[in-house]
């Protein structure tokens, strides 16, 4: 028997005028546990493409020994060691002296002034920083170098074979570090979501209990499942709407507030963030959230009215 959709509008009514502060206020808690979850989200989705990003930039730095009278000769070979690099597979970045010089301005613009007081020219070496994946890579990398070593200045470095040890350990060091947070992140997005689904529950139970006779009356009428629990699913909707409306205020005022502050502390903001997310997966994730938190108040609602039925 399908019941008339007067009584579920009334039992609405009734629950929205008298109970109104008890959920607005549990939807405003829901908002802060959805801006608290999507942060870690991407905290998580961040720091594991970051770990990534690390794995692919396992290089190292080698100066070039150059002087104005060897110097065309130098480049040339400098130019005939990037091609058998690259020829080999091998990622080649290079600096002269002269973009060494201005990368250290921009972090230091005194710095030249410093220079010109203790009659010093440009001191900075030309640097070529070479990119490897494997030991594989490593080895193609250090029996290159050795063939040119007549202009590398720290030609000792990989000869005696300690950088690689040393560049592994510091990119584990760091790849290890960011392991945990991505697990932490994952911890506290599990919880919130248990905290999450603890508020939404409790608000049920607490329509249940108050709307108990009205259900009882519905259950004597032969109201089916789906007539009886679609209340409890729209009010729990409607505090998922609050919450989650807050939760996007929240997130937006966040790049435009707190970014600020990230980037001052670790040169990276939230936008940063978000611009290197796929917008897709941004909508797609939000989308997910709220058809878990509605299954979840659909399943709830279904579980206490079942056992009424009994």
């Amino acid at each position: 028997m399908k019941l008339s959709g007067s009584l579920v509008k009334q039992d609405i009514y009734h629950m929205i005028k008298y109970h109104w502060k008890q959920l607005l206020g549990v939807g405003i808690l829901v908002g802060f546990l959805l801006f608290l979850l999507n942060i870690f989200i991407g905290i998580s989705s961040y720091t594991n493409s970051f770990s990534d990003t690390l794995r692919d930039k396992l290089g190292i730095y080698f100066y070039i020994k150059e002087t104005p009278e060897t110097q065309d000769i130098t480049y040339k070979k400098i130019i005939d060691l990037q091609n058998d690099l690259q020829k080999k597979g091998l990622k080649v970045m290079f600096s002269s002296k002269d973009d060494a010089m201005k990368f250290l301005e921009n972090k230091l613009p005194e710095i030249s002034k410093n220079f010109e007081e203790f009659g010093m020219e440009n001191p900075l070496p030309a640097t070529l920083y070479v990119m490897f994946t494997s030991h594989k890579e490593y080895e193609l990398l250090k029996t290159t170098i050795l063939q040119y070593k007549d202009i590398i200045l720290n030609v000792k470095d990989i000869s005696e074979g300690k950088t690689i040890q040393e560049q592994e350990n510091r990119i584990l060091n760091i790849i290890d570090i960011n392991n945990l947070i991505v697990v932490l992140s994952v911890i506290i997005v599990l919880f919130l979501i248990m905290v999450i689904f603890t508020f939404l529950g409790y608000q049920t139970s607490f329509m249940f209990q108050y709307l108990k006779k009205n259900i009882e009356i519905k259950n004597l009428l032969g109201g089916s499942y789906f007539d009886i629990i679609k209340e409890f699913v729209t009010l729990n909707i409607s505090t998922l709407a609050i919450g989650f409306t807050l939760c996007l205020g929240l997130l937006l005022l966040s790049w435009s507030t707190l970014g600020v502050s990230l980037y001052e502390l670790f040169n990276i903001g939230l936008l940063d963030i978000f611009a290197q997310s796929n917008i897709g997966y941004v909508f797609l994730g939000f989308i997910l959230e709220i058809i878990l938190f509605v299954l979840f108040t659909m399943i709830f609602s279904y579980y206490i009215v079942r056992n009424l039925k009994k």
